[in-house]
């Protein structure tokens, strides 16, 4: 049952934030152009305590030279950090979609604009990855047992460039959707949670008026001062969009919002926990929160249901773009991700930076095990915009080493096409599928001992779906969301291509 999750949840005012009286010395991670090798430096606030400014010492400088790292991306690394106190407004924080938030410069590669991904499970995937329009179509020329012989060689992916991507290149921007699909599920809860405290119907607080700040709904969440403790909410949810298997229905969750004194203690600007309770009250799932002292964003989302046992962490550095919060397109933004059930599992590592996303993954069947890698260049700020433009791709089923698949496409004009010249690709160069400690099995472990479905809530609240104002609220928070993001798998023309292939293309058994 997919959770009503509410990342995000407690970042209405952040009016209670502490102030920072020291100088600490922080440590951020900085990259060359290329995004190819990073290190970490320290970094120091200025005399005039404004922004931060990287500790250059000798040893620091040659290992930057060592990796072709400029002093320039040491000074915009540090500069990038949030001074203590400046997270001050909702508006200013970003929400796990917009994670992917890159750098405001045009990928080269790609000519044309190609289709948002959301947008793709409703195009016509057949004409969007092969060449060939209407029954000329590669894939519909197959089904019509009308292939010519450089339709079926270019069915999977051509070699030349130019020829279909195939079905290589179309599983290259499905792996793109699935990685981010199954990340940041989480991702649109931020926007219920902004929305929600100023909705004039479908809102009530039930219990604890008087545990809020100024007794102002809209001050719910915000870090409770010095010298008081946390703050629980308990958040009752009835009739939430959706069949319940989806997650629709009725649902209790907690949200514990740490104070400024624990968040002092912690090193943190701001911080909470979410924790979600079936009928039994048992806890399904939870989630953590982080702001710290100079702006590191992380998230922790763990969840044990009747699908499965899941792990998913998502971390970026935050920085000031003229008075709203950002992912820093310029630091390493990564998510790692691991789910196991009864019939498998799969695990992701994924990183950001530098206009590119690279990702290893690993999937479980019952029947066989695919280890994968990924790197992909995209244009958009968030996941509602991301388009992906180019991209490489390699996986190889687990005891067939030796027998990779492999595709390099990029868009241009009117569809994806193979590319395998474009510079996207040498990144695949160093890529090993087979002794890269990465692909291991998933081993997930769940431990919700910290969180009680019982407790006594400082303040209780009941959002009631059937206001018309939350459903369009909810109908405007899950349009950022992605969904259907198996494309591929899900075309019947290119099902049935597969399954045609080998009597369009082989006559039987002798090759056309």
């Amino acid at each position: 049952m997919k959770r009503f999750n509410l990342v995000a949840l407690c970042l209405f005012t952040f009016a209670a934030i502490f102030d920072c009286s020291a100088a600490p010395k922080i440590k951020t991670v900085v990259s060359n152009k290329a995004g190819t090798k990073s290190q970490k430096i320290k970094c120091k606030l200025n005399s005039k305590g404004t922004k931060y400014v990287p500790i250059l010492n000798e040893k620091t400088l040659a290992n930057l030279a060592k990796k072709s790292i400029s002093k320039k991306a040491a000074k915009q690394g540090c500069g990038a950090l949030l001074i203590t106190g400046s997270v001050s407004k909702l508006s200013q924080i970003p929400t796990s979609a917009q994670v992917i938030n890159k750098k405001a410069k045009k990928n080269a590669a790609s000519s044309g604009t190609p289709p948002l991904l959301t947008d793709i499970p409703e195009l016509d995937v057949p004409e969007l990855f092969w060449n060939g329009e209407d029954d000329d179509n590669t894939v519909r020329s197959i089904n019509n047992d009308t292939a010519d012989a450089d339709q079926c060689n270019n069915f999977f992916g051509g070699n030349n460039d130019g020829d279909d991507a195939g079905l290589a290149g179309c599983f290259v921007a499905q792996s793109v959707g699935e990685i981010f699909q199954n990340a940041l599920r989480t991702g649109n809860s931020f926007c219920y949670m902004k929305n929600f405290p100023t909705a004039e119907s479908g809102v009530t607080i039930d219990n604890g008026l008087e545990n809020i700040p100024d007794q102002v709904a809209e001050n719910i969440f915000d870090t409770p001062a010095s010298g008081e403790g946390n703050r629980l909410v308990k958040v009752n949810v009835t009739g939430f969009p959706g069949d319940e298997e989806e997650g629709g229905g009725d649902q209790t969750i907690f949200i514990e919002v740490k104070s400024a004194d624990e968040n002092s203690t912690n090193k943190n600007q701001y911080a909470f926990d979410i924790w979600f309770c079936n009928d039994s009250n048992q806890v399904t799932g939870y989630e953590n929160f982080r702001i710290g002292s100079a702006g590191k964003y992380t998230v922790t989302s763990v969840g044990d249901d009747d699908f499965g046992a899941s792990f998913v962490t998502i971390s970026g550095q935050l920085t000031n773009n003229n008075g709203e919060l950002d992912f820093d397109p310029n630091s390493p933004r990564e998510i790692t991700l691991e789910f196991e059930h009864e019939d498998g599992g799969m695990k992701a590592d994924i990183e950001i930076v530098s206009d590119k996303i690279r990702a290893k993954q690993r999937n479980e069947f019952s029947d066989q095990t695919l280890n994968s890698y990924i790197v992909a260049e995209y244009t958009g700020t968030s996941l509602g915009e991301l388009r992906f433009t180019s991209g490489a791709y390699r996986d190889v089923k687990v005891g067939t080493e030796g027998n990779n698949f492999e595709a390099i496409v990029e868009y241009r004009s009117s569809r994806y096409k193979a590319a395998p010249n474009a510079s996207v690709g040498n990144e695949l160069d160093d890529v090993d599928l087979v002794n890269d400690t990465f692909y291991e099995s998933p081993d997930v472990q769940v431990d919700t001992s910290d969180y009680d479905c019982t407790g006594t809530a400082d303040v209780e609240v009941t959002l009631d779906f059937s206001s018309e104002e939350l459903q369009d609220i909810s109908a405007d928070c899950e349009g950022d969301a992605l969904s259907e993001m198996n494309f591929c798998n899900n075309d019947s023309e290119v099902e049935s291509a597969q399954t045609n292939y080998e009597n369009a293309c082989f006559d039987g058994g002798d090759e056309q």
